[in-house]
């Protein structure tokens, strides 16, 4: 009976890796941190720094279980990969140095305060230790603690089963945010937020995760390399040196910089979602995280900013059969001239309510329309669908590509007309 249950529970964490490795992480972390939470006595505050630890317990727990020596082996390898360049190594190392400096300037230019450097190596719940020393703790503890998990093995497994980049960081952001939550109950600075400011404390993270996890795949996949990073920017950002203004003004920079990848990405990558698409269909968790991130999209897209997405993400507002709602649903979609191209699974609902035809409003590129939408479900058509799509793909490609697959098709008015737009499709 033992035996039987131990196998099943073996054969659930190696169908579902990652999610495994989100429940263990956090977990850990809440065991670590209960003590303090519960401000047991005899527990020193600098024990806070022994819970970003769970992540990296989880990611080693679950390399063994599923993969086993040769898991273990290629993430060692990952852990200590250093020789990733000169170049590379300037950015992991000194672009956080470069965003303080450029915050320390800021704050100077703006209040006249001058910042004061002999404090900066002191730590919350140790004191002052000298710069080297600090570092070093930043770098084994919340910088290879947290790393180790969620770029080098949370990012790299969603990622080897084919989930897009943009999808996965900010996926992984979300979950990451959620994972801090046991900080916000006892270490100050976090319940000071309160509700509301653990929203502006999520986006930061997701953020945080787009450029952590641009920079892991930059340099071949080197977890030294982002823990190097992660440590010295919390290092500088936690630093007494500057005010709350140098905090405000370095997430800011960091959220540019967040921009500026995920323009790079969709003028790059926006054909390449076949793969992507497949995951989220395979993996409810990620299915789940998209729902959450479509108000995001929502706002965005109705923003001043949505050319960031816009080329390959539209809204479709659209009344429901049944219960006469209203509903809006953000997609990625292709255009050639005045007709529109979506490809979604079969298993979503919500196209079903444009079956045999149904009028649909449109927000394109900050453009309101309205259009006529209507579903097909022939495989010949549906073929002929992807390959507008998703141009990329090869004929075999696409073959596997359409099971359980729907193709919509949107006419829009003649103005609508503005050139074709080519961006990969699927909710």
């Amino acid at each position: 009976m033992t035996r039987q249950l131990n196998h099943q529970t073996t054969h659930w964490i190696a169908k579902h890796p990652v999610v495994t490795y989100y429940l263990l992480a956090t977990l850990f972390t809440t065991l670590l941190t209960l003590p303090l939470i519960l401000q047991l006595d005899g527990v020193p505050p600098w024990f806070h720094y022994f819970a970003a630890y769970g992540p990296a317990i989880a990611a080693l727990i679950v390399t063994t279980v599923v993969w086993g020596r040769r898991g273990l082996a290629d993430l060692g390898a990952r852990i200590v990969r250093w020789r990733i360049g000169w170049g590379k190594w300037f950015v992991a190392l000194g672009s956080p140095i470069i965003l303080f400096a450029a915050a320390l300037l800021i704050n100077y230019l703006r209040t006249g305060e001058a910042p004061d450097f002999s404090v900066m190596s002191s730590m919350d719940y140790i004191g002052d230790i000298g710069v080297p020393l600090a570092l070093f703790l930043w770098l084994i503890t919340q910088g290879l603690g947290e790393e180790i998990g969620w770029r080098g093995f949370a990012q790299e497994h969603v990622r080897n089963g084919g989930q897009g980049f943009l999808l996965t960081s900010v996926s992984l952001g979300v979950v990451w945010a959620l994972w801090h939550i046991p900080y916000f109950l006892y270490v100050d600075d976090y319940a000071g937020m309160g509700v509301g400011g653990f929203f502006g404390f999520a986006f930061s993270v997701v953020s945080g995760a787009i450029v952590l996890g641009w920079l892991y795949e930059w340099t071949n996949r080197s977890i030294l390399a982002v823990a190097v990073w992660h440590a010295v920017f919390n290092f500088l950002i936690d630093s007494p040196v500057g005010s709350s203004m140098v905090q405000a003004v370095m997430s800011m920079l960091v959220t540019i910089w967040t921009v500026a990848i995920i323009i790079s990405v969709v003028r790059n990558g926006a054909r390449q979602q076949k793969s992507q698409e497949e995951a989220v269909q395979m993996n409810p968790v990620m299915r789940t995280l998209i729902k959450l991130q479509n108000p995001f999209m929502k706002r965005l897209l109705h923003s001043p900013l949505h050319g960031m997405v816009s080329r390959m993400y539209m809204l479709i507002t659209f009344t429901g059969r049944k219960s006469g709602k209203v509903y809006t649903t953000p997609v990625q979609y292709a255009q050639d001239g005045n007709t529109l191209y979506v490809i979604t699974s079969e298993e979503y609902t919500w196209w079903k309510n444009l079956r045999g035809g149904a009028q649909v409003q449109i927000r394109l590129r900050g453009e309101n329309f309205t259009g006529q939408a209507d579903t097909s479900t022939d495989a010949a058509y549906i073929g002929s669908v992807v390959t507008k799509v998703y141009p990329a793909l090869k004929e075999d490609q696409v073959a596997g590509f359409v099971p359980g697959k729907v193709a919509l098709t949107i006419q829009l008015p003649e103005t609508a007309a503005q050139g074709s737009t080519v961006a990969a499709a699927a909710e």
